[in-house]
Protein backbone atom coordinates (compact mmCIF):
# COMPACT_ATOMS: atom_id res chain seq x y z
CA UNK A 1 0.00 0.00 0.00
CA UNK A 2 1.35 3.44 -0.96
CA UNK A 3 0.44 6.82 0.37
CA UNK A 4 1.86 10.28 -0.13
CA UNK A 5 1.07 13.75 1.14
CA UNK A 6 2.39 15.45 -2.00
CA UNK A 7 2.76 19.05 -0.89
CA UNK A 8 4.23 18.26 2.54
CA UNK A 9 6.62 15.60 1.28
CA UNK A 10 5.41 12.82 3.59
CA UNK A 11 5.68 9.35 2.11
CA UNK A 12 4.38 6.00 3.35
CA UNK A 13 4.56 2.52 1.92
CA UNK A 14 3.60 -0.75 3.47
CA UNK A 15 4.49 -3.63 1.16
CA UNK A 16 2.00 -6.50 1.32
CA UNK A 17 1.75 -9.82 -0.50
CA UNK A 18 -1.36 -8.57 -2.32
CA UNK A 19 -3.98 -5.82 -2.15
CA UNK A 20 -6.53 -7.57 0.00
CA UNK A 21 -9.20 -5.98 2.17
CA UNK A 22 -7.52 -6.63 5.54
CA UNK A 23 -4.29 -5.08 4.27
CA UNK A 24 -6.18 -2.00 3.13
CA UNK A 25 -7.90 -1.80 6.54
CA UNK A 26 -4.53 -1.91 8.30
CA UNK A 27 -3.13 0.79 5.99
CA UNK A 28 -6.14 3.06 6.66
CA UNK A 29 -5.65 2.60 10.39
CA UNK A 30 -1.93 3.49 10.06
CA UNK A 31 -2.79 6.62 8.08
CA UNK A 32 -5.35 7.58 10.69
CA UNK A 33 -2.68 7.26 13.37
CA UNK A 34 -0.19 9.30 11.34
CA UNK A 35 -2.74 12.13 11.13
CA UNK A 36 -4.30 11.73 14.55
CA UNK A 37 -5.08 15.46 14.90
CA UNK A 38 -6.78 15.77 11.51
CA UNK A 39 -10.55 15.94 11.48
CA UNK A 40 -10.77 14.86 7.84
CA UNK A 41 -8.21 12.94 5.82
CA UNK A 42 -8.64 13.08 2.06
CA UNK A 43 -7.81 9.72 0.54
CA UNK A 44 -7.48 9.29 -3.22
CA UNK A 45 -7.80 5.67 -4.31
CA UNK A 46 -8.20 3.74 -7.51
CA UNK A 47 -11.38 1.82 -8.21
CA UNK A 48 -10.84 -1.44 -6.36
CA UNK A 49 -13.72 -2.95 -4.44
CA UNK A 50 -11.37 -3.40 -1.47
CA UNK A 51 -11.50 0.33 -0.72
CA UNK A 52 -14.77 0.49 1.19
CA UNK A 53 -16.47 0.86 4.54
CA UNK A 54 -17.43 -2.83 4.39
CA UNK A 55 -13.78 -3.87 4.48
CA UNK A 56 -13.13 -1.79 7.60
CA UNK A 57 -16.28 -3.11 9.30
CA UNK A 58 -15.35 -6.70 8.44
CA UNK A 59 -11.83 -6.19 9.78
CA UNK A 60 -12.37 -3.99 12.86
CA UNK A 61 -16.05 -4.51 13.67
CA UNK A 62 -19.02 -2.18 13.10
CA UNK A 63 -18.21 0.57 15.61
CA UNK A 64 -14.46 0.88 15.11
CA UNK A 65 -14.68 0.36 11.34
CA UNK A 66 -17.38 3.03 10.92
CA UNK A 67 -15.54 5.49 13.19
CA UNK A 68 -12.34 5.00 11.22
CA UNK A 69 -14.06 5.35 7.83
CA UNK A 70 -15.81 8.53 9.00
CA UNK A 71 -12.42 10.26 9.37
CA UNK A 72 -11.78 9.90 5.64
CA UNK A 73 -13.16 11.65 2.60
CA UNK A 74 -12.54 9.18 -0.19
CA UNK A 75 -11.98 10.27 -3.79
CA UNK A 76 -11.76 7.66 -6.55
CA UNK A 77 -9.64 8.31 -9.61
CA UNK A 78 -11.50 7.74 -12.87
CA UNK A 79 -11.01 4.21 -14.22
CA UNK A 80 -9.43 5.58 -17.37
CA UNK A 81 -7.11 7.91 -15.45
CA UNK A 82 -5.35 5.96 -12.70
CA UNK A 83 -2.20 7.84 -13.70
CA UNK A 84 -3.73 10.80 -11.85
CA UNK A 85 -3.18 8.98 -8.55
CA UNK A 86 -0.08 10.56 -7.06
CA UNK A 87 0.67 7.47 -4.97
CA UNK A 88 1.04 5.60 -8.25
CA UNK A 89 3.56 8.23 -9.33
CA UNK A 90 5.39 7.51 -6.10
CA UNK A 91 6.14 3.96 -7.20
CA UNK A 92 8.32 5.01 -10.14
CA UNK A 93 11.28 6.48 -8.19
CA UNK A 94 11.12 3.62 -5.70
CA UNK A 95 11.22 1.12 -8.56
CA UNK A 96 14.26 2.95 -9.94
CA UNK A 97 15.87 2.81 -6.50
CA UNK A 98 15.29 -0.94 -6.28
CA UNK A 99 16.65 -1.29 -9.81
CA UNK A 100 16.65 -4.67 -11.46
CA UNK A 101 17.58 -6.50 -8.27
CA UNK A 102 15.66 -9.60 -7.40
CA UNK A 103 13.82 -9.00 -4.14
CA UNK A 104 14.22 -12.25 -2.17
CA UNK A 105 11.41 -11.79 0.36
CA UNK A 106 8.61 -9.58 1.57
CA UNK A 107 10.61 -8.74 4.70
CA UNK A 108 13.53 -7.54 2.54
CA UNK A 109 11.16 -5.38 0.47
CA UNK A 110 9.68 -3.95 3.68
CA UNK A 111 13.16 -3.03 4.93
CA UNK A 112 14.06 -1.39 1.59
CA UNK A 113 10.77 0.56 1.52
CA UNK A 114 11.20 1.64 5.14
CA UNK A 115 14.67 3.04 4.35
CA UNK A 116 13.31 4.75 1.21
CA UNK A 117 10.40 6.30 3.13
CA UNK A 118 12.70 7.56 5.90
CA UNK A 119 15.06 9.25 3.45
CA UNK A 120 12.46 10.75 1.13
CA UNK A 121 10.29 11.97 4.02
CA UNK A 122 13.32 13.41 5.84
CA UNK A 123 14.24 15.34 2.69
CA UNK A 124 10.58 16.39 2.26
CA UNK A 125 10.54 15.44 -1.42
CA UNK A 126 7.32 16.89 -2.78
CA UNK A 127 5.29 16.20 -5.90
CA UNK A 128 4.75 19.31 -8.00
CA UNK A 129 1.45 18.51 -9.65
CA UNK A 130 0.88 20.44 -12.84
CA UNK A 131 -2.34 18.87 -14.14
CA UNK A 132 -4.98 21.60 -13.85
CA UNK A 133 -8.74 21.77 -14.16
CA UNK A 134 -8.28 23.18 -17.64
CA UNK A 135 -6.09 20.20 -18.51
CA UNK A 136 -8.84 17.87 -17.22
CA UNK A 137 -11.36 19.66 -19.44
CA UNK A 138 -9.10 19.32 -22.46
CA UNK A 139 -8.15 15.67 -21.87
CA UNK A 140 -11.43 14.27 -20.54
CA UNK A 141 -13.86 16.70 -22.20
CA UNK A 142 -15.39 17.64 -18.85
CA UNK A 143 -17.26 20.87 -18.32
CA UNK A 144 -15.12 23.31 -16.33
CA UNK A 145 -17.88 24.10 -13.81
CA UNK A 146 -18.16 20.45 -12.73
CA UNK A 147 -15.03 20.79 -10.58
CA UNK A 148 -15.20 22.64 -7.28
CA UNK A 149 -12.58 23.23 -4.64
CA UNK A 150 -12.79 21.26 -1.42
CA UNK A 151 -13.65 23.29 1.66
CA UNK A 152 -11.20 21.21 3.77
Amino acid sequence: MWSVQPRAGRHFSWPTPNRSGPQFAEAVQRLSQQYSLAQTIHLVVDNLSTYSLKILVDHFGPEQGAALWKRFTVHCTPKHASWLNQAEIEISPLAQCLGKRRIPSLSFLKAECHAWNRRISRDRITIHWKFTRRDAHRVFHYQLNLFTRSQH
